[in-house]
Order: structure tokens, then sequence, then C-alpha cells
């Protein structure tokens, strides 16, 4: 028998639902056009519509993605490796345009990561109005 809370947390519960409330308002919407940074059409199909899991999957994004972007600035092959993960998680949201910039830093000669950085800051912001 389980006894305790099991980790339940009303206030998460809530934050999710107003969070699923956002998404839901924008699927239906294709963004074809490149007018958001984060097609969440792409998103629901990647989590089989999961609200909850796409929620997750933000989050992630957020706390993981500035260590990469970070990442940039070191040698070489630091930068391939961060380049590289970067531009698959950006696909895997939908975030399109950022994983264009991250593939053209994963290759040599790249050293201007300004537009990186500012698509990023785009995804970012608006990843944060949803969640």
């Amino acid at each position: 028998m389980i006894t305790g809370n099991c980790g339940f947390r009303p206030e998460a519960v809530e934050g999710d639902f107003l969070m699923h409330a956002r998404i839901k308002s924008h699927i239906g919407t294709r963004q074809t056009d490149g007018s958001e940074p984060v097609d969440l059409v792409h998103l629901s199909g990647q989590t089989m519509g999961d609200r909850a899991l796409e929620a997750e999957v933000l989050r992630i994004f957020l706390s993981q993605a500035p260590i990469w972007l970070g990442a940039l600035a070191g040698g070489n092959r630091a930068r391939k490796e961060a380049a590289h993960t970067l531009k698959g998680s950006a696909r895997a949201i939908g975030a399109f345009r950022l994983a264009e910039l991250a593939a053209e830093a994963e290759l040599p000669g790249f050293v201007d990561s300004g537009a990186l950085e500012t698509e990023f800051g785009r995804v970012q912001a608006y990843i944060r109005t949803l969640i």
C-alpha cells in the first residue's frame, strides 16, 4: 500500500492546466510562416498529444539549452557537440529556425553565435508564455 502524498503537488496540476489551455489555443494553427519560434503542432505530434508530456519536454528544454548554448564558446570539439545536441533538441520541440542555426554552428569555422543566441532568446521567451 502506498501512503503519503506520493509527490502530488496541487500547484503543479494548476500550472499544467493553465499551460495546457495556452497550448490548446495554439493547436490547429500550424506555423508555416515562421512567425512563432516553436511549432506546437509538431510538438504535439512528438508527444502524441500528451499535454503533460509537452509541458515537461518544454521545461527540460528550458533547463538544458542554456548549458549547450554556453558550451558553444568552448573549443572546436565542445562547440560541435553542444551545437549537435542543441540542434536535435530544438528539432524535437519544433524550434526549427534554432535547429538550423545550431546546424551552422556544427560547421568548421563557425565563429558568430549572435544569431543563435538571439533565436534561442525568442524560443525561450515563447516557451515561457506557455508554461
